[in-house]
């Protein structure tokens, strides 16, 4: 009786070791097998993946293209200056370019604070054949100012800022302002020439 209990437990034993065995090749873990498929090791393996991926994303990804900077043509102008002289228009010279300043959408309120608020938009258009590298200016309005500064205006095109000024003087807006130019940088022309060319518009809509 203890021989078959003997026999039966070391048949268990060998039983035990092939499974074991069976369920370690299955795994890919201990087989000795080179060419078993292993899962990749949390820390080491996953920053490498990230790292192929970022790859993939800079060679392949559309949106990381550097789109070419559109240009800007103004050869003819976009602005007919003149003068009525004796009864008579003169139109100005073609390459007497201005800078014209404007304002529009101007709106006035009160709120519950009492104060005065006028909005609007100030409109630069540039109708030079060059690009308005810099440009810093102040309209100066009786009883009220406010300081402009912009970059990169192009030229043939209308650029603008939207303001809020405070105070009764929103009140005067309506008369034209004196413009204070303080910084105005254009290829081809000194700052001076550059200054000369500003003018202030009357949008009569």
């Amino acid at each position: 009786m203890r021989l078959i209990y003997y026999i039966l437990a070391v048949v268990c034993i060998c039983f035990g070791n092939a499974a074991a065995q069976s369920f370690a090749a299955d795994s890919g873990v201990n087989t000795g097998d080179k060419t078993a498929n292993f899962a990749p090791a949390a820390n080491a393996d996953a920053e490498s993946i990230m790292k192929d991926a970022v790859i993939n994303i800079i060679k392949k990804g559309p949106d990381l293209e550097r789109k070419p900077e559109p240009t800007y043509d103004n050869t003819d102008g976009k602005v007919i200056g003149f003068k009525i002289i004796k009864g008579k228009v003169v139109f100005d010279d073609d390459k007497d370019r201005k800078i014209l300043v404007f304002y529009d959408d101007f709106s006035i309120s009160k709120g519950m604070d009492n104060l005065v608020r006028c909005k609007m938009r100030i409109y630069v258009l540039n109708d030079m054949t060059e690009r308005l590298n810099n440009f810093g200016f102040k309209l100066i309005w009786p009883e009220i100012s406010t300081s402009i500064n912009l970059v990169k205006v192009n030229p043939g095109v209308k650029t603008y800022r939207d303001i809020m000024l405070l105070g009764d003087g929103c009140f005067s807006m309506d008369k034209n302002p004196t413009i204070e130019v303080n910084r105005c940088r254009v290829k081809g022309k000194t700052e001076e020439e550059c200054a000369g060319a500003v003018k202030w518009f009357r949008n009569m809509k």
